[in-house]
């Protein structure tokens, strides 16, 4: 019995937690690359959000001028490639929302990693 207690004892200790200063060091400096690599991630996205913002007003006004010069047959064809583009503009921009969503969970993940090694 006494050697199962022992053995639970020790396994209740982190196994990688870092024992010297410079494991700490590299830990944080892991922990630093990961948050700057996340704000870069987030900066993209939120880029290509805008711009696909702008994509989706742009096609707007174009839909307004073709229907005022295009006939009727042509314009129907028209239509049905811009809603096919925004269906997937409106994709892209749900991924690019999920993107966004896990870039700020795994950010506030390494805070609080950060945190409490700190």
């Amino acid at each position: 019995m006494g050697i199962v207690i022992h053995l639970l004892k020790q396994s209740s200790e982190p196994a990688d937690a870092p024992q010297c200063p410079r494991q700490i060091d590299e830990v944080l400096t892991g922990l630093g690359t990961i948050a700057d690599g996340i704000v870069v991630l987030e900066g993209k996205s939120e880029m290509l959000v805008r711009g696909i913002n702008v994509l989706q007003a742009s096609l707007e006004t174009l839909e307004g001028i073709h229907g005022m010069v295009a006939d009727s047959g042509d314009h129907e064809e028209f239509l049905r490639r811009m809603e096919l583009i925004n269906s997937r503009l409106r994709s892209e921009l749900t991924r690019l929302a999920s993107i966004l969503r896990k870039t700020g969970l795994a950010a506030e993940r390494v805070r609080h990693i950060d945190r409490s090694v700190r």
